[in-house]
């Protein structure tokens, strides 16, 4: 395997987690700065608001245990795949051999 190919699959799985973390916090950071997204956000549950709140951003408006359950288990996912695709590469590299 050379060298080339495992930068490209580093890069490529650094760029998936930065995708994934703003996925998970850039749309919540978004939703506390512009009142109208604020609303819809907390219309659809996507942010809490009032005793809800767990984790405070703005104005009574953050995340519950409900958004924080979500988030763990995304990011849960995102490391089983990382993991997956790692083992898949280790397992084809150790083939070639």
């Amino acid at each position: 395997m050379s060298s080339s190919t495992t930068n490209e699959d580093d890069i490529t799985q650094l760029l998936l987690i930065v995708m994934g973390g703003i996925a998970l916090g850039g749309g919540s950071i978004v939703g506390v700065l512009f009142s109208p997204i604020r609303a819809w956000m907390i219309e659809y549950h996507l942010l809490a608001h009032g005793d809800e709140v767990v984790l405070p951003f703005v104005d009574d408006v953050g995340f519950g245990w409900l958004q924080i359950i979500v988030l763990i288990g995304l990011l849960i996912a995102l490391i089983a795949i990382t993991v997956s695709w790692r083992r898949r590469r280790a397992a084809r590299w150790y083939r070639r051999r």
